[in-house]
C-alpha cells in the first residue's frame, strides 16, 4: 500500500499491484490524483503542506517542476514540501500503516488476514475508522508519464538540490521567473539559529548596502516555460508480465501467469466462494488490459465487481476541475 493522508479531509490508501513500477512518476501520479479525489470531496484547500520520505518516488527535479505547475496553473496558491530526514517517524502515517496491518495479521487474538483484494477495501475502512477523515482505498494501476510531459522545460542550469530538506512554492504576481511561481527553501528542518548573518530561506543576496545577506526576492530560478496541459503524457509501460516478454539478463518480469496459476490453483481452492471470484475478476482484468495504456479511467466493472477509486482517471476530466481555482 501507498498512502496519500490529508487529516481530516482524506485518508488514502492505495493497493500497487505487482505489475506497476514506482518511482518519481508513481510518486507524482499518486499525490496529484490525490489533490484531484480532495477537489471532488470539497476538501481542497488553497495551501497544501507535503511531507514525504526522501527516495526515487519523491527527489528529482520532475517533483519540484510539477509542484511549480500545480502553483502556475491555480490549483493552489502555494505549496509546503517537507522532506523528511532518515530515521523519522511520520506519526499519523505510521499509525495508520500499523492500524491496517493489525487487522491483516493481529499481534494478539485471532483473526485477521486478508483473502482477497476487494476484501482489503472494507478492512481499511474497519482499521481506520477512529481516524478523522474520509477513508478510501484506492486503485493505482497506471503511472503517468510526468518526466515526458516535463521535459525540456526545466531550466537546465537547475540541479535537484537533494541535500535541501523544506521548499516553498507560492504564487508571486507580476515575477516573471518560473511562470510566476516564487520559490524558496532552507537546508533543515531545525529552528532557525537567531544569531546567523544569514535569513533563514535560499537562495541569498546580497542588500543594496553592500553587507547585509537576504532571501532573493525572485527566488531559485528552475522552470523556463510549462507543458500545455491540453499535452496528454503516455503511460508509463508497466513491467513485463512473463519472463518471454522481458528483454535483458537483469529485465524483471511480475510472472503473471504463474501468479494467477498458483493462487487459482491452490491458494484460493481453499478460500470462501466470494474470495475466489473476485481473484478470478482480478484475473478477468488482466486478460483484458494487457498494457498500461489500455486501462480505462475508473470506475471499472468486472465480472460485477467494481473498481471504484484510483489511477487511471480522465486527463482533461481532471485539469478541467483542477486548473484555474485561483486566478493567474
Amino acid at each position: 500500500m501507498q498512502g496519500n493522508l490529508f487529516p481530516g479531509s482524506l485518508m488514502r490508501l492505495s493497493l500497487v499491484p505487482p505489475c506497476l513500477k514506482t518511482g518519481t512518476n508513481f510518486g507524482l501520479t499518486a499525490f496529484v490524483a490525490a489533490l484531484h479525489r480532495l477537489f471532488q470531496l470539497g476538501k481542497l484547500g488553497s495551501t497544501i503542506v507535503r511531507q514525504t520520505d526522501s527516495g526515487s518516488d519523491n527527489d528529482s527535479c520532475d517533483t519540484h517542476a510539477l509542484h511549480c505547475a500545480l502553483v502556475h496553473f491555480g490549483v493552489v496558491q502555494k505549496i509546503v514540501w517537507i522532506r523528511l530526514m532518515p530515521k523519522h517517524s511520520h506519526d499519523l502515517a505510521d499509525r495508520v500503516n500499523s492500524m491496517v496491518g493489525e487487522k491483516i495479521d493481529p499481534i494478539k487474538g485471532v483473526g485477521g488476514v486478508c483473502d482477497a483484494p476487494w476484501d482489503m477495501e472494507d478492512i481499511i475502512k474497519r482499521a481506520i475508522a477512529s481516524q478523522s477523515g474520509h477513508p478510501e482505498m484506492a486503485w493505482h494501476w497506471c503511472n503517468w508519464d510526468w518526466r515526458e510531459w516535463i521535459k525540456g522545460h526545466i531550466q537546465r542550469e537547475f540541479k535537484d538540490v537533494s541535500h535541501m530538506r523544506y521548499w516553498v512554492y507560492e504564487d508571486a504576481p507580476g515575477l516573471a521567473k518560473n511562470g510566476g511561481v516564487r520559490v524558496i527553501y532552507k537546508a533543515n528542518l531545525l529552528p532557525h539559529p537567531g544569531n546567523s548573518r544569514e535569513p533563514e530561506f535560499k537562495p541569498i543576496e546580497t542588500a543594496p548596502d553592500g553587507f547585509t545577506l537576504r532571501t532573493n526576492a525572485e527566488g531559485q530560478d528552475i522552470m523556463n516555460s510549462y507543458p500545455s496541459l491540453d499535452n496528454i503524457p503516455p503511460m508509463e509501460p508497466w513491467k513485463p508480465a512473463n519472463p518471454s516478454e522481458a528483454e535483458g539478463v537483469s529485465a524483471v518480469c511480475w510472472k503473471r501467469d504463474k501468479v494467477f496459476s498458483d493462487i487459482l490453483g491452490h491458494t484460493a481452492t481453499r478460500l470462501r466462494a466470494d474470495a475466489q471470484a473476485q481473484w478470478r475478476a482480478l484475473k478477468s482484468f488482466h486478460d483484458s488490459f494487457h498494457t498500461s495504456d489500455t486501462v480505462p479511467p475508473l470506475p471499472i466493472n468486472v465480472n460485477e465487481m467494481v473498481m471504484e477509486h484510483g489511477v487511471p482517471v480522465s486527463w482533461s476530466a481532471m485539469w478541467n476541475e483542477l486548473a484555474w481555482r485561483y486566478k493567474r
